[in-house]
């Protein structure tokens, strides 16, 4: 999937966001005067950004009723559509815009961790978050059907320059060969259980961490250190092994991912790392697994 191009229209300013090239994650790019100018500016953007997608925020009241610049902003939409020939897909804003962001500007601590874009997340991010949520949701193969499915392992530690599987011993001509007795019965082999209770499954705490910083490990290719505000009071230090889908350490901050908090402590580089990320890898497909803005950090998942 290429990258997703998100619009807030309004009738002064236009928000605009973009997902990164996986068209995983959204982030805030910049806010445009709605002038003659906007539909060259939006056109040159898809065109330089490689844009797939158009989804724009459609205007509505609270009552889900139409308003004054619901049709301003769906014939902008349609004009858009036509030149750039992308598919446009309409999202309702009234879930995905002011309270989302008031909720994030009265954050006193994550105003102290994060730059200014990542604090003041335009609307336009998140329609565009929401958008992503519900395509996930309508096709969650796309995520955790794979061989690793829903990661929670492989992308935390950095992986051994060990084989993982051990190697097999050849038979030699001369090993002695064991027939069993013909009235004997072969006893099965008993096999393991893979399912588990729901005792065991409520042990793990899955909570909604916000990554308030991330930077590279030093001397360690594949590990990010993360700062994660998991709603304690203060952030967490976490470890992680996805550097390598990251080369930007800095385009994770602001974003809301599952964390397992409950892990014991480790220690990874001589850091302690203090819980696990939760993503998705497929083959050379990865994605972590964003939560809709409007979820607070610290949110118990069930």
């Amino acid at each position: 999937m290429s990258r997703v191009l998100g619009i807030d229209y309004g009738t002064k300013k236009v928000g605009v966001a973009l997902t990164d090239e996986r068209g995983s994650m959204a982030f805030p790019h910049s806010i445009l005067s709605n002038s003659e100018d906007l539909l060259g500016a939006l056109i040159e953007l898809a065109r330089g950004e490689r844009v797939t997608q158009l989804v724009m925020g459609e205007p509505k009241e609270r009552s889900g009723e139409a308003n004054a610049v619901t049709a301003e902003a769906r014939a902008f939409g349609a004009r858009l559509r036509d030149v750039t020939g992308l598919p446009l897909t309409f999202v309702d804003e009234h879930y995905s815009t002011s309270a989302a962001l008031r909720q994030r500007d009265t954050n006193e601590k994550s105003r102290k961790h994060k730059d200014r874009r990542a604090l003041d997340a335009s609307a336009a991010a998140l329609i565009l978050e929401s958008y992503l949520a519900r395509s996930r949701a309508d096709a969650p193969s796309a995520i955790v059907q794979g061989t690793n499915h829903a990661s929670m392992n492989s992308v935390n530690d950095e992986p051994s320059s060990e084989p993982n599987d051990q190697p097999t011993t050849p038979e030699t001509a001369d090993a002695p060969v064991e027939h069993p007795q013909p009235d004997t019965p072969e006893e099965a082999t008993p096999q393991e259980d893979p399912t588990i209770s729901i005792d065991d499954f409520v042990k793990v705490e899955l909570t909604v961490g916000e990554i308030l910083s991330a930077e590279r490990v030093e001397n360690a290719d594949k590990l990010l250190r993360l700062s994660v505000d998991v709603g304690e009071g203060e952030p967490r230090q976490i470890v992680s092994g996805i550097a390598p889908w990251f080369p930007d350490p800095e385009e994770l901050v602001g974003m809301r991912v599952p964390f397992v908090t409950n892990l014991a402590p480790r220690t990874i580089r001589g850091l302690e790392s203090n819980g696990m990320i939760l993503a998705a890898k497929d083959g050379d497909a990865f994605s972590l697994l964003p939560v809709d803005p409007a979820i607070r950090a610290g949110t118990r998942l069930s």
